[in-house]
Protein backbone atom coordinates (compact mmCIF):
# COMPACT_ATOMS: atom_id res chain seq x y z
CA UNK A 1 0.00 0.00 0.00
CA UNK A 2 2.93 2.35 0.64
CA UNK A 3 4.67 1.48 -2.31
CA UNK A 4 1.61 2.43 -4.53
CA UNK A 5 1.14 6.13 -2.74
CA UNK A 6 4.67 6.92 -3.23
CA UNK A 7 4.11 5.99 -6.59
CA UNK A 8 0.91 7.68 -6.82
CA UNK A 9 2.60 10.74 -5.37
CA UNK A 10 5.84 10.90 -7.52
CA UNK A 11 3.62 10.37 -10.40
CA UNK A 12 1.56 13.52 -9.58
CA UNK A 13 5.15 15.21 -8.88
CA UNK A 14 5.85 14.50 -12.88
CA UNK A 15 2.88 15.77 -14.21
CA UNK A 16 2.83 18.96 -11.75
CA UNK A 17 6.35 19.43 -13.33
CA UNK A 18 5.26 19.47 -16.56
CA UNK A 19 2.33 21.80 -15.98
CA UNK A 20 4.92 24.20 -14.31
CA UNK A 21 7.54 23.72 -17.40
CA UNK A 22 4.78 24.21 -19.74
CA UNK A 23 3.22 27.30 -18.33
CA UNK A 24 6.70 28.89 -17.86
CA UNK A 25 7.57 28.12 -21.42
CA UNK A 26 3.90 30.13 -22.52
CA UNK A 27 4.86 32.98 -19.98
CA UNK A 28 7.98 33.18 -21.86
CA UNK A 29 6.74 33.25 -25.10
CA UNK A 30 4.04 36.00 -23.52
CA UNK A 31 6.65 37.77 -22.59
CA UNK A 32 8.40 38.07 -25.20
CA UNK A 33 5.13 39.32 -27.19
CA UNK A 34 4.91 41.89 -24.77
CA UNK A 35 8.58 43.20 -25.31
CA UNK A 36 8.17 43.11 -28.97
CA UNK A 37 8.07 46.92 -30.58
CA UNK A 38 5.08 45.37 -33.03
CA UNK A 39 2.78 44.31 -30.01
CA UNK A 40 2.86 48.32 -29.05
CA UNK A 41 2.57 49.50 -32.89
CA UNK A 42 -0.81 47.13 -32.72
CA UNK A 43 -2.21 48.14 -29.47
CA UNK A 44 -1.64 52.07 -30.36
CA UNK A 45 -3.37 51.63 -33.27
CA UNK A 46 -6.60 49.74 -32.11
CA UNK A 47 -6.65 52.67 -29.29
CA UNK A 48 -6.05 55.27 -32.48
CA UNK A 49 -9.06 53.86 -34.54
CA UNK A 50 -10.86 53.46 -31.47
CA UNK A 51 -11.23 57.21 -30.39
CA UNK A 52 -11.45 58.24 -34.18
CA UNK A 53 -15.00 55.92 -33.95
CA UNK A 54 -15.72 56.93 -30.54
CA UNK A 55 -14.06 60.03 -29.79
CA UNK A 56 -16.93 62.16 -31.59
CA UNK A 57 -18.79 62.32 -28.27
CA UNK A 58 -15.24 63.21 -26.30
CA UNK A 59 -14.67 66.05 -29.31
CA UNK A 60 -11.49 64.13 -29.53
CA UNK A 61 -11.95 62.77 -33.06
CA UNK A 62 -12.62 66.30 -34.43
CA UNK A 63 -10.72 67.95 -37.43
CA UNK A 64 -9.79 64.52 -39.54
CA UNK A 65 -11.64 65.53 -42.68
CA UNK A 66 -10.61 62.06 -44.32
CA UNK A 67 -11.89 60.16 -41.72
CA UNK A 68 -15.31 62.04 -41.85
CA UNK A 69 -15.48 60.78 -45.54
CA UNK A 70 -14.67 57.01 -44.79
CA UNK A 71 -17.75 57.42 -42.28
CA UNK A 72 -19.98 58.66 -45.16
CA UNK A 73 -18.47 55.90 -46.87
CA UNK A 74 -19.27 53.23 -44.28
CA UNK A 75 -22.72 54.50 -43.35
CA UNK A 76 -23.72 54.31 -47.22
CA UNK A 77 -22.61 50.47 -47.66
CA UNK A 78 -23.41 49.55 -44.39
CA UNK A 79 -19.97 48.52 -43.31
CA UNK A 80 -18.48 49.61 -40.18
CA UNK A 81 -15.07 49.59 -38.48
CA UNK A 82 -13.17 49.08 -41.96
CA UNK A 83 -10.29 50.86 -40.34
CA UNK A 84 -9.85 48.50 -38.19
CA UNK A 85 -8.27 45.75 -41.06
CA UNK A 86 -5.22 48.17 -40.97
CA UNK A 87 -4.03 45.95 -37.28
CA UNK A 88 -5.86 43.23 -38.53
CA UNK A 89 -3.26 42.83 -41.49
CA UNK A 90 -0.05 44.12 -39.32
CA UNK A 91 -0.74 41.26 -37.13
CA UNK A 92 -0.98 38.61 -39.53
CA UNK A 93 2.42 39.37 -41.15
CA UNK A 94 4.34 40.36 -38.33
CA UNK A 95 2.93 37.52 -36.08
CA UNK A 96 1.14 35.01 -37.83
CA UNK A 97 -2.83 34.15 -38.30
CA UNK A 98 -3.40 32.76 -34.30
CA UNK A 99 -2.39 36.85 -33.29
CA UNK A 100 -4.64 38.29 -36.13
CA UNK A 101 -7.10 36.06 -34.99
CA UNK A 102 -7.07 37.66 -31.81
CA UNK A 103 -6.59 41.07 -33.35
CA UNK A 104 -9.49 40.45 -35.21
CA UNK A 105 -11.79 39.24 -32.16
CA UNK A 106 -11.15 42.10 -30.20
CA UNK A 107 -11.70 45.11 -33.36
CA UNK A 108 -15.01 42.94 -33.51
CA UNK A 109 -15.50 42.84 -30.02
CA UNK A 110 -14.78 47.03 -30.32
CA UNK A 111 -16.78 47.80 -33.19
CA UNK A 112 -19.91 45.53 -32.59
CA UNK A 113 -21.25 48.61 -31.07
CA UNK A 114 -21.60 50.89 -34.04
CA UNK A 115 -22.16 47.37 -36.09
CA UNK A 116 -25.42 46.80 -34.03
CA UNK A 117 -26.59 50.32 -33.41
CA UNK A 118 -26.26 51.86 -37.23
CA UNK A 119 -27.71 48.72 -39.12
CA UNK A 120 -30.83 49.48 -39.75
CA UNK A 121 -32.52 46.28 -40.60
CA UNK A 122 -31.32 42.45 -40.81
CA UNK A 123 -29.72 42.65 -44.22
CA UNK A 124 -27.61 45.92 -43.06
CA UNK A 125 -26.24 43.57 -39.96
CA UNK A 126 -25.67 40.53 -42.21
CA UNK A 127 -24.27 42.28 -44.75
CA UNK A 128 -21.24 43.99 -42.24
CA UNK A 129 -20.93 41.38 -40.63
CA UNK A 130 -19.88 38.95 -43.81
CA UNK A 131 -17.96 41.86 -44.63
CA UNK A 132 -15.86 41.82 -41.68
CA UNK A 133 -14.86 38.17 -41.78
CA UNK A 134 -13.69 39.41 -45.77
CA UNK A 135 -9.99 40.23 -44.64
CA UNK A 136 -10.31 37.23 -42.11
CA UNK A 137 -10.94 34.38 -44.28
CA UNK A 138 -7.87 35.90 -47.26
CA UNK A 139 -5.45 35.26 -44.19
CA UNK A 140 -6.42 32.12 -43.56
CA UNK A 141 -6.34 31.35 -47.04
CA UNK A 142 -3.13 32.94 -47.55
CA UNK A 143 -1.73 31.01 -44.28
CA UNK A 144 -2.79 27.81 -45.21
CA UNK A 145 -1.44 28.03 -48.44
CA UNK A 146 1.94 29.50 -47.05
CA UNK A 147 1.83 26.40 -44.83
CA UNK A 148 1.36 24.37 -47.94
CA UNK A 149 4.41 25.54 -49.80
CA UNK A 150 6.50 25.83 -46.53
CA UNK A 151 5.79 22.11 -46.46
CA UNK A 152 6.46 21.32 -50.01
CA UNK A 153 9.98 23.32 -49.30
CA UNK A 154 10.64 21.16 -46.41
CA UNK A 155 9.52 17.53 -48.09
CA UNK A 156 11.97 18.90 -51.34
CA UNK A 157 14.97 19.57 -49.04
CA UNK A 158 14.33 16.14 -47.20
CA UNK A 159 14.38 14.55 -50.11
CA UNK A 160 17.65 16.46 -51.55
CA UNK A 161 19.37 15.54 -48.22
CA UNK A 162 18.57 11.79 -48.63
CA UNK A 163 19.50 11.99 -52.38
CA UNK A 164 22.78 13.50 -50.75
CA UNK A 165 23.32 10.84 -48.48
CA UNK A 166 22.71 8.13 -50.40
CA UNK A 167 25.39 9.76 -53.37
CA UNK A 168 27.99 10.13 -50.79
CA UNK A 169 27.21 6.43 -49.32
CA UNK A 170 27.83 5.85 -52.95
CA UNK A 171 31.07 7.46 -53.76
CA UNK A 172 31.84 6.22 -50.30
CA UNK A 173 31.43 2.54 -51.03
CA UNK A 174 33.24 3.51 -54.73
CA UNK A 175 35.97 4.86 -52.97
CA UNK A 176 36.06 1.50 -50.36
CA UNK A 177 36.07 -0.77 -53.77
CA UNK A 178 38.48 1.20 -55.26
CA UNK A 179 40.83 0.96 -52.17
CA UNK A 180 40.10 -3.01 -52.02
CA UNK A 181 41.11 -3.71 -55.36
CA UNK A 182 44.13 -1.47 -55.67
CA UNK A 183 45.38 -3.52 -52.13
CA UNK A 184 44.79 -7.00 -54.14
CA UNK A 185 46.44 -5.72 -56.88
CA UNK A 186 49.34 -4.67 -55.34
CA UNK A 187 49.72 -7.41 -52.83
CA UNK A 188 48.77 -10.20 -55.12
CA UNK A 189 48.88 -9.86 -58.96
CA UNK A 190 51.86 -6.90 -58.89
CA UNK A 191 53.93 -9.70 -56.36
CA UNK A 192 53.15 -12.47 -58.49
CA UNK A 193 54.45 -11.12 -61.65
CA UNK A 194 57.34 -9.41 -60.38
CA UNK A 195 58.33 -13.53 -58.97
CA UNK A 196 57.79 -14.48 -63.01
CA UNK A 197 59.93 -12.24 -64.17
CA UNK A 198 62.32 -12.78 -61.56
CA UNK A 199 62.08 -16.32 -62.20
CA UNK A 200 62.16 -15.87 -66.35
CA UNK A 201 65.89 -13.64 -65.20
CA UNK A 202 67.31 -16.83 -63.25
CA UNK A 203 66.37 -19.15 -66.01
CA UNK A 204 68.01 -16.41 -68.76
CA UNK A 205 71.21 -16.39 -66.54
CA UNK A 206 71.33 -20.57 -65.83
CA UNK A 207 70.23 -21.17 -69.60
CA UNK A 208 72.94 -18.88 -70.96
CA UNK A 209 73.81 -21.59 -73.52
CA UNK A 210 70.72 -22.53 -74.83
CA UNK A 211 69.53 -21.13 -77.98
CA UNK A 212 69.61 -17.93 -78.81
CA UNK A 213 65.17 -18.59 -79.88
CA UNK A 214 65.09 -19.97 -76.24
CA UNK A 215 66.51 -17.06 -74.17
CA UNK A 216 64.68 -14.80 -76.56
CA UNK A 217 61.72 -16.07 -75.48
CA UNK A 218 62.60 -16.26 -71.79
CA UNK A 219 63.63 -12.39 -71.93
CA UNK A 220 60.50 -11.88 -73.50
CA UNK A 221 58.53 -13.30 -70.58
CA UNK A 222 60.37 -11.01 -68.32
CA UNK A 223 59.81 -7.77 -70.24
CA UNK A 224 56.19 -8.53 -70.35
CA UNK A 225 56.32 -9.31 -66.57
CA UNK A 226 57.60 -6.44 -66.15
CA UNK A 227 55.57 -4.13 -67.98
CA UNK A 228 52.78 -5.97 -66.97
CA UNK A 229 53.57 -5.10 -63.06
CA UNK A 230 54.36 -1.61 -63.95
CA UNK A 231 50.87 -0.68 -65.70
CA UNK A 232 49.07 -2.87 -62.37
CA UNK A 233 51.41 -0.44 -60.03
CA UNK A 234 49.96 2.43 -62.18
CA UNK A 235 46.36 1.12 -62.18
CA UNK A 236 46.36 0.54 -58.03
CA UNK A 237 47.91 4.25 -57.85
CA UNK A 238 44.94 5.40 -59.74
CA UNK A 239 42.75 3.41 -58.11
CA UNK A 240 43.69 4.21 -54.12
CA UNK A 241 47.48 5.98 -53.68
CA UNK A 242 49.07 4.63 -50.93
CA UNK A 243 50.90 7.93 -50.67
CA UNK A 244 47.61 9.46 -49.79
CA UNK A 245 46.42 6.86 -46.68
CA UNK A 246 49.95 6.92 -45.95
CA UNK A 247 51.24 10.91 -46.18
CA UNK A 248 48.21 12.99 -46.61
CA UNK A 249 46.54 15.17 -48.99
CA UNK A 250 49.64 17.46 -49.78
CA UNK A 251 52.15 14.84 -50.64
CA UNK A 252 49.61 12.76 -52.48
CA UNK A 253 49.09 16.20 -54.53
CA UNK A 254 52.29 16.42 -55.07
CA UNK A 255 53.58 13.00 -56.31
CA UNK A 256 50.06 13.32 -58.43
CA UNK A 257 51.32 16.76 -60.09
CA UNK A 258 54.82 15.33 -60.51
CA UNK A 259 52.94 12.18 -62.68
CA UNK A 260 50.97 14.24 -64.63
CA UNK A 261 54.17 16.65 -65.51
CA UNK A 262 56.23 13.55 -66.68
CA UNK A 263 53.55 11.68 -68.39
CA UNK A 264 51.83 14.44 -70.33
CA UNK A 265 54.32 17.22 -70.47
CA UNK A 266 51.95 19.76 -68.73
CA UNK A 267 54.08 21.70 -66.02
CA UNK A 268 52.18 21.19 -62.61
CA UNK A 269 52.95 23.06 -59.80
CA UNK A 270 51.56 22.75 -55.82
CA UNK A 271 51.59 25.72 -53.94
CA UNK A 272 50.35 24.74 -50.13
CA UNK A 273 50.04 26.72 -46.82
CA UNK A 274 51.22 24.37 -43.74
CA UNK A 275 48.09 22.37 -42.58
CA UNK A 276 47.90 23.12 -38.79
CA UNK A 277 45.27 20.65 -38.31
CA UNK A 278 44.61 16.94 -39.26
CA UNK A 279 41.88 16.49 -42.26
CA UNK A 280 39.53 13.83 -41.66
CA UNK A 281 40.68 10.97 -43.71
CA UNK A 282 37.35 10.33 -46.14
CA UNK A 283 37.39 14.62 -46.62
CA UNK A 284 40.96 14.22 -48.35
CA UNK A 285 39.96 10.96 -50.27
CA UNK A 286 37.29 13.14 -52.08
CA UNK A 287 39.07 16.70 -52.25
CA UNK A 288 41.90 14.28 -54.28
CA UNK A 289 39.15 12.99 -56.49
CA UNK A 290 38.27 16.60 -57.02
CA UNK A 291 41.79 17.61 -57.91
CA UNK A 292 42.19 14.49 -59.64
CA UNK A 293 39.17 14.77 -62.36
CA UNK A 294 39.86 18.38 -62.32
CA UNK A 295 43.71 17.63 -64.26
CA UNK A 296 42.10 15.35 -66.18
CA UNK A 297 39.66 17.59 -67.85
CA UNK A 298 42.66 19.99 -68.24
CA UNK A 299 44.64 17.21 -69.99
CA UNK A 300 41.50 16.41 -72.10
CA UNK A 301 40.15 19.93 -73.04
CA UNK A 302 41.93 23.26 -71.89
CA UNK A 303 45.53 22.64 -73.86
CA UNK A 304 47.16 23.83 -71.23
CA UNK A 305 50.60 24.30 -70.82
CA UNK A 306 50.82 25.15 -67.02
CA UNK A 307 48.65 24.27 -64.09
CA UNK A 308 49.00 25.76 -60.97
CA UNK A 309 47.01 23.75 -57.42
CA UNK A 310 46.76 25.59 -54.57
CA UNK A 311 46.11 24.44 -50.87
CA UNK A 312 45.02 27.09 -48.44
CA UNK A 313 43.91 26.51 -45.45
CA UNK A 314 41.91 29.43 -43.54
CA UNK A 315 40.58 29.21 -40.40
CA UNK A 316 37.35 27.10 -40.51
CA UNK A 317 37.35 26.29 -44.49
CA UNK A 318 39.79 24.77 -46.61
CA UNK A 319 40.09 25.95 -50.18
CA UNK A 320 41.30 23.82 -52.68
CA UNK A 321 42.14 26.01 -56.44
CA UNK A 322 43.55 24.85 -59.59
CA UNK A 323 44.33 27.12 -62.56
CA UNK A 324 45.50 26.28 -65.83
CA UNK A 325 46.26 28.81 -68.59
CA UNK A 326 44.07 26.96 -71.25
CA UNK A 327 41.75 27.84 -74.03
CA UNK A 328 39.10 28.43 -71.55
CA UNK A 329 35.26 27.75 -72.43
CA UNK A 330 31.82 29.28 -71.90
CA UNK A 331 30.25 28.45 -68.25
CA UNK A 332 26.68 27.61 -68.30
CA UNK A 333 24.20 29.20 -66.09
CA UNK A 334 23.24 27.43 -64.09
CA UNK A 335 26.11 25.15 -63.43
CA UNK A 336 24.13 22.21 -63.34
CA UNK A 337 23.60 22.51 -66.52
CA UNK A 338 26.91 20.70 -67.35
CA UNK A 339 24.71 17.56 -65.66
CA UNK A 340 22.39 18.27 -69.03
CA UNK A 341 24.99 18.20 -71.46
CA UNK A 342 26.88 15.30 -70.25
CA UNK A 343 29.96 16.38 -68.51
CA UNK A 344 29.38 13.84 -65.56
CA UNK A 345 32.93 15.19 -64.51
CA UNK A 346 31.70 18.16 -63.01
CA UNK A 347 28.85 16.97 -62.06
CA UNK A 348 30.96 14.36 -60.05
CA UNK A 349 33.03 17.13 -58.44
CA UNK A 350 30.18 19.26 -57.27
CA UNK A 351 28.35 15.99 -55.67
CA UNK A 352 31.96 15.16 -53.84
CA UNK A 353 31.93 18.90 -52.77
CA UNK A 354 28.65 18.77 -51.28
CA UNK A 355 28.94 15.67 -49.61
CA UNK A 356 31.85 17.11 -47.49
CA UNK A 357 29.42 20.41 -46.97
CA UNK A 358 31.44 22.36 -49.15
CA UNK A 359 30.91 24.58 -53.12
CA UNK A 360 32.74 24.51 -56.26
CA UNK A 361 33.27 27.23 -58.32
CA UNK A 362 34.44 27.76 -61.80
CA UNK A 363 35.71 31.13 -63.20
CA UNK A 364 36.89 30.59 -67.24
CA UNK A 365 38.00 33.11 -70.01
CA UNK A 366 38.39 32.31 -73.39
CA UNK A 367 42.09 31.87 -74.65
CA UNK A 368 43.17 32.91 -70.80
CA UNK A 369 42.48 30.88 -67.85
CA UNK A 370 40.34 28.46 -66.25
CA UNK A 371 40.55 28.52 -62.47
CA UNK A 372 38.33 26.04 -60.38
CA UNK A 373 37.63 26.19 -56.50
CA UNK A 374 36.81 23.98 -53.84
CA UNK A 375 35.74 25.18 -50.54
CA UNK A 376 34.59 23.00 -47.83
CA UNK A 377 35.23 22.98 -43.76
CA UNK A 378 37.62 21.70 -42.25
Amino acid sequence: MLREVVLLALTLSKINHCNLANHMENQHKNNLIICNVHFWIIVLMIMGITLLYYGRNLNVADGFPWFDAIRILEIAYSVHGSLFTIPFIYAAFVFGWREAIIVWSISLSIISFKIFNLSFGPAPLVRNILSSLIPLSVVIFLTLEQNRRKKERESLKKREDERRLYLGQVIKAQEDERHRIAQELHDDFLQSLIVIANRAHKLMLNNGRGSATHAEQVCYIRDEALRLSEDLRRLSRDLRPSILDNRGLVSALRELAARFNQEYGIHTNVITDSLSSKINPEAEVMLFRIIQEALNNVRRHAEATEVTISVKCLSKHLKLIVKDNGKGFDIPKPISRFTIEGKLGIAGMRERAKYLGGNISITSQKGKYTILEVTCPK
